[in-house]
């Protein structure tokens, strides 16, 4: 490689850092509050955005890579691609490789945060609440850009992601219709599901009931 090659390629490289750090300062530091949820809206379910999808779930989750009972530590690393929740297994249904106690990290594996619009991608579900317990069905461990203390799983790619509570959880419906379907987090946030009106919550309840009686805690 010549002198000038070298010159060449120095300054490039620094000029890719000056801009990168001057990128680096307009994002936005979503943990810079406390709890960043609370800044944030999320989706609200309607079964008019699939009447089938209840149904469909039914059918394929216990087809899932990966069945777990967890329970939620309350931990959360939240990133600009995904939040990592942090939750301890209890009792593996399916997937060879884990074991009860094993600490985990469970994902949606798709864009977390919507910034521009102030919104967060939680497939219609809330986080893990500290000491509960979750039926969750995975697909695979994935790679992150970061090196994590715990094993990284996402969840199957479905539009709702399918994490249910052991427990019952109120949910509070805000009225919404399909041409809008947003609701500030702050309205939900002791939900378990996000949902607009009350006939989707009792076929997502239905589904909900099913599928703990396939894989109860007792088992």
């Amino acid at each position: 490689m010549t002198k000038w090659s070298v010159i060449f390629l120095s300054v490039i490289t620094l000029i890719a850092a000056i801009i990168g750090g001057i990128f680096r300062f307009s994002y936005t530091d979503i943990t810079a509050e406390g709890e960043p949820m609370l800044s944030m809206s999320v989706t609200m379910w309607l079964d008019e955005i699939n009447p089938d999808h209840m149904n469909f779930l039914e059918e394929q989750l216990p087809d899932s890579s990966y069945i777990l009972r967890v329970q939620g530590t309350g931990e959360i690393e939240y990133k600009f691609h995904q939040n990592l929740q942090h939750v301890k297994v209890i009792a593996v249904y399916k997937g060879a490789d884990l074991k009860p106690n094993a600490d985990i990290y469970i994902t949606i594996g798709s864009d977390y945060f919507i910034l521009d619009e102030m919104q967060a991608n939680c497939g219609f579900v809330n986080h893990c609440q500290a000491g509960r317990e979750y039926l969750v069905f995975l697909n695979e461990r994935i790679l992150t850009p970061q090196r994590e203390p715990y094993p990284v799983f996402a969840f199957e790619g479905y539009i709702i992601e399918p994490m249910f509570c052991y427990d019952d959880i109120e949910n509070t419906v805000i009225p919404v219709n399909i041409d809008h379907i947003i609701a500030p987090y702050a309205k939900v946030k002791a939900n378990e599901f996000f949902v607009g009106d009350q006939a989707s919550l009792e076929h997502w309840l239905e589904l909900k009931d099913h599928l703990l009686s396939l894989y109860p805690k007792d088992n």
